[in-house]
């Protein structure tokens, strides 16, 4: 029974070596400048016609979502189950990448740029639910 465990842990290290890699940490020829992000820009996050898929062979979960954000404004994603909520948050900070469009924060293109910089720069509050009568 032991080998047959062996067998089975060396099995799933293979298939763990072809996952496809996440993209660099860091990507020299690209650095950001120190102040990024600012709030100096019109449009602190642009998104241009997002289409994410989590494998080439399935359709899309997010079709041509286009918006822009200015500094200091506060959004809230809502929607039912499945709607695309928490694909476009892990977006942001590229734990999935778009099969099209881009998504571009104080200018620049984030898949130009390295992980570590853009998760260390860019955070994500957790929300608090309110409830608000008027």
């Amino acid at each position: 029974m032991s080998a047959l465990v062996d067998l089975n842990s060396v099995e799933r290290v293979v298939e763990y070596l072809d996952l496809p890699q996440e993209a660099p940490a860091d990507v020299e020829s690209n650095l950001v400048p120190a102040y990024w992000p600012s709030s100096s820009s019109d449009a602190l996050v642009v998104v241009e016609e997002l289409s994410i898929r989590y494998s080439p062979e399935l359709p899309p979960v997010l079709h041509d979502v286009s918006f822009s954000l200015r500094p200091r404004e506060r959004i809230g994603l809502l929607g039912r189950t499945g709607s695309g909520k928490s694909t476009l948050a892990m977006s942001l900070l590229r734990f999935v990448d778009p099969s099209s469009g881009r998504i571009i924060v104080d200018g620049l293109d984030i898949s130009k740029i390295g992980l570590r910089e853009l998760r260390s720069r860019v955070v994500s509050r957790r929300h608090r639910h309110e409830i608000r009568t008027f």
